[in-house]
């Protein structure tokens, strides 16, 4: 890809190859986001090395660079727009594979670990941003979006479930979704894709009303709501860990939260993969 772009970058032959350019630069820096954590979790367990969030820290300036260094009209396109906080969720993910909390040797107990809730902090934010991005985008927009931002908002909608049902004493998830309720959240897609149907009346392969593929998808999201507010009414219902002493910092980066990177694979979103 880096190869390609190189290419592109000095041979452009149409205008919508400067859209193109950044667009490959804001997925290189979110892939680049995979590399560190595989890093954190698979290489020099034993050694020491930097730790993962520096690298994202410098994968987030970079992204800043790849953002400012686009023409004014381009940062203002939503397609990048979106793609540059998909970027930012992705390099923020790093929090999740990071120890809970930290021990302090001079006072006994163990302390929240404050990079990684601030990582989690900046995961929610772009999560909101995505999301306010996408809901503002017109109706016919909407309909011809490519896949690549359908995955997009599967993985926004996966990451914002994670959080909203962490289970972590130095992560609050009723502020999360005070801040971004999950459940309003699959109503809004949900009603956005109605809204997507009932006003193209039709869809492309000449399906009737009711069952074209945004009905039908919105049909599944509402599924996925009744799986998710169970688990969510379920954890609201136990007992909440109210002290940090109690936890004890993980010895690895295999016995951190989410030292399994498959947790975070959201491909198995049915209503995506059956439809889109």
């Amino acid at each position: 890809m880096e190869d390609c772009l190189v290419d592109l970058e000095s041979r452009r032959e149409y205008p919508q190859d400067q859209l193109l350019v950044q667009q490959v630069k804001l997925q290189l820096a979110a892939e680049r986001a995979i590399v560190v954590r595989w890093y954190d979790q698979s290489m020099l367990r034993n050694v020491s090395h930097t730790p993962p969030h520096l690298y994202a820290q410098a994968l987030l300036c970079h992204l800043e660079e790849v953002r400012s260094s686009a023409p004014l009209e381009l940062q203002q396109n939503s397609l990048l727009q979106l793609q540059c906080y998909a970027a930012q969720i992705a390099i923020n993910e790093v929090g999740l594979s990071g120890d809970p909390s930290l021990k302090d040797q001079n006072i006994g107990f163990a302390l929240p670990n404050l990079t990684r809730v601030k990582q989690l902090h900046a995961s929610l934010q772009a999560i909101k941003s995505w999301l306010e991005v996408f809901f503002s985008l017109p109706l016919n927009i909407v309909r011809g979006i490519p896949t690549s931002i359908i995955l997009q908002m599967r993985h926004c909608m996966g990451m914002l479930f994670v959080l909203s049902s962490l289970d972590d004493p130095s992560w609050n998830t009723a502020d999360v979704r005070a801040t971004l309720d999950i459940l309003v959240v699959i109503d809004r897609v949900s009603e956005r894709f109605r809204s997507i149907a009932q006003a193209g009346g039709i869809d492309a392969n000449g399906e009737a009303q009711g069952h074209d593929v945004w009905t039908n998808s919105a049909e599944r999201i509402q599924t996925l709501r009744s799986v998710w507010a169970d688990k969510l009414r379920a954890q609201q219902t136990a007992i909440p860990q109210d002290s940090y002493a109690s936890l004890t910092p993980a010895a690895s980066v295999n016995d951190a939260i989410f030292s399994n990177w498959d947790d975070l694979d959201f491909t198995n979103f049915d209503w995506v993969n059956s439809t889109f």
